[in-house]
């Protein structure tokens, strides 16, 4: 059964190439403005046609805010929604939404499209980094009033250099969710540094700390709409 189409490609492009981006930063300095195609409301993010809202990550008085960039790729079918910022290296939160699929075509089904997208972001990290995910966590828990499958992995990347920048090694926390009401669903990805409390690196623990409260409170305050 093959649910995943074409514009899953997009899913991870649109936090390298760009799809519809807006905010981040201009000359690693000046913030750029946010102007969306869903509504940010006081912190919160609106979904354009109103499948989705959500807690922006990053706190809206905060630095991480300020140079916070949210790239968006609505399609009738399909919504790929990624949150970062360069203040917050290495965290980065991505909602896939995906409407109206048993209207899609027959034998369509929702829990199968959640092993596939599961399968396809842990084949696309690994490959990326060259090192496997390894799974520390499969579980069922609450999102607002729905039920979500959780699973937790981590991975670590290997020093890497392009010849002229060295880029040190370090541990990476993914996350997934996956929710749905019957007819839309909703695939949650998101990735974060990871830091030992033994670390001789004190900003970095507590960026890691601080990273692991920002992925709650985003969970925590996500719903997904009946459209």
């Amino acid at each position: 059964m093959q649910l995943l189409t074409n514009s899953f490609g997009a899913v991870l492009l649109l936090g390298l190439l760009g799809c519809s981006s807006t905010g981040g930063e201009f000359g690693g300095l000046f913030p750029l403005p946010k102007i969306t195609q869903g509504r940010l409301v006081d912190g919160q993010y609106i979904a354009k046609d109103n499948s989705f809202s959500v807690k922006t990550p990053f706190d809206k008085e905060s630095n991480e805010y300020t140079y916070m960039k949210i790239e968006e790729h609505y399609s009738d079918t399909e919504n790929h929604i990624v949150f970062s910022s360069s203040a917050a290296s290495a965290e980065v939160y991505r909602v896939d939404i995906y409407k109206n699929i048993k209207n899609q075509g027959p034998g369509m089904d929702t829990t199968e499209l959640g092993k596939q997208l599961l399968s396809k972001y842990t084949e696309t990290f690994q490959s990326a980094y060259k090192t496997n995910l390894a799974q520390q966590r499969s579980e069922t828990i609450t999102v607002g009033p729905s039920q979500a499958v959780s699973q937790s992995f981590v991975q670590q990347i290997p020093e890497r250099s392009d010849g002229l920048r060295k880029a040190m090694a370090f541990t990476v926390l993914h996350s997934s969710y996956f929710l749905e009401d019957g007819n839309n669903a909703a695939f949650i990805w998101i990735n974060r540094m990871s830091v030992n409390s033994d670390s001789p690196y004190k900003a970095l623990i507590a960026r890691s700390v601080k990273a692991e409260e920002r992925v709650r409170q985003f969970i925590n305050s996500f719903r997904l709409n009946k459209i």
